[in-house]
Formats: structure tokens, sequence, C-alpha cells
């Protein structure tokens, strides 16, 4: 379970603040890969959905969407973009999926947040419980052995590639696909940049709220661009997703996982 008494609005990219250029590809990549993943029969769901940036591209391709978020101020962003297809919820999100019927959901989606939750295992039999046959659950997470990563604020664990495994066997899930994101050939600049945030890690140095964040940012990334309220669709047939198994698994940036019911 997550904290309800922290306001994410402070942890969490917002729309209309500042942010880099990466990370704004990185959102329309990871959503884009759901998108791409799914039927215009699919009624799905979206936990811990933020500020909805991504609503509308996955009601472009979806008949019906549910989101929740327990931060207030970032689900009324959502609320106001007024999409018909959406229906958005103030809610824990293991009791929101216990809130629906069994196997009545095509798809459950979890960018970037699975590491606010207190029990992996929990968030995951609930969301199976409620996905049809062949249902899926989307999940993308940073890879915690990938030089330089930084654990998020609030945050109580980040999946290896054998514990999510594990957890998936345990469940009784198929592991559909597994992708690493970005095997990156570090360029000097890049691996400078990569050592600076793990000493700045190791000595607690890197600020915890996004205002802050954002000062560094434009020290160390250059260009910022302002949050879009929608993102936009974009083809990842680009080679920035590789099939993943053991062997290779330190080495991507970030996690992306299908697991089917």
């Amino acid at each position: 379970m997550t904290n309800k008494n922290i306001d994410f609005t402070e942890f969490t990219e917002v729309s209309g603040t500042q942010i880099t250029v990466d990370q704004l590809y990185r959102m329309n990549h990871r959503y884009s890969w759901v998108k791409d993943n799914l039927k215009e029969s699919d009624e799905i769901i979206e936990l811990c959905c933020g500020c909805g940036q991504g609503i509308q591209m996955l009601t472009d391709k979806v008949s019906k969407y549910y989101g929740t978020d327990i931060t207030e101020n970032l689900l009324n962003k959502a609320k106001n973009l007024n999409n018909e297809k959406a229906s958005l919820s103030l809610s824990e999100a293991n009791n929101y999926l216990k809130s629906f019927k069994g196997n009545s959901i095509d798809a459950v989606i979890i960018l970037e947040a699975i590491y606010y939750f207190k029990s992996l295992n929990e968030i995951i039999i609930n969301s199976k419980n409620i996905l049809k046959e062949k249902g899926k659950l989307f999940i993308c997470w940073p890879n915690p052995s990938f030089p330089g990563f930084h654990r998020s604020d609030y945050s109580f664990s980040y999946p290896t590639y054998d514990e999510i495994i594990e957890i998936s066997k345990r469940n009784n899930l198929n592991v559909k696909k597994f992708f690493g994101f970005r095997k990156y050939k570090f360029s000097f600049k890049t691996s400078l940049k990569t050592k600076l945030k793990k000493i700045a890690s190791k000595f607690n140095l890197i600020p915890s709220t996004m205002s802050a964040k954002i000062v560094l940012k434009k020290i160390f990334e250059g260009t910022m661009v302002k949050m879009p309220t929608n993102l936009d669709y974009i083809n990842i047939n680009d080679g920035s997703l590789y099939e993943l198994d053991k062997e290779d698994s330190s080495q991507p940036m970030v996690f992306y996982l299908i697991l089917e019911k």
C-alpha cells in the first residue's frame, strides 16, 4: 500500500511544469508501447495515473479507461481533461482494484509507480483477480542494477529481473514480453553524468522535490520543455526496446514487462 498522506505532486512530473527533453521522450515512449499492445475493444485500468498525461493517447485506442491516484491535486488535473471515455477515482490502488468484479478488465497498467507499493505481490494478485483470461498487466520501472540508478523518495522496492520472474511464476502469470529499454553505449559525457549522479546519490545530495531537481537538471541536461497536458504517440520500432534475458538483465536503464493471465 502506498502512503496516502504524501502529496505526489512534489515527486512526479506534472503537466505545465518544466521537464527535460529525455523525460518527455520516455513518457511518450512507455505510453506508446502500451497503446501498441492494446485492442480497440479493451477496457483498461491505469493505477497511479497522475495528472492524466496518457489518457488521451490510450483512449484513442481503447473503449474504456479507468484511472486512479491517491493525490487529489494530480487527479483533479486529469479530471479537467473531460475525456468521455475516462472514469477517474481518488483511491488507494489496491482498494480500487478490489472494487471491480473478477475477470472483468482487459489490462492493468502501472507505469513508473510499482516501487511505491509496499507489497509488490499484493498489487499483482489484485490486478490478476480482475483481469479476464489472457488479460495483461503492463509494468514499467527503473532497473536498480543500472549505473547511476537513484531510488525515488518514499519508494519501497525495485524488483530485479530474477525477483519479478519469481513473483510471476508464484502467481501463475505468463511472462508475455520482457524488454530492456535503451542498451546504452556510453559517450564520455553520458558516462560522466552517470558517475556524478551516482556520487550525488551515495552522499544524499540529490534533492527530493521536483522544483529543486529542475535546477540540477537544467545544469546537467540543458534544454527544458513544458510537460504537455496530453502526450504524443511515437513509433517505437527504432531499436530502443530489445528482448531481455537474464544474461543482460543489468544493462537496460528501464524494464518493460507484460504479464498475461
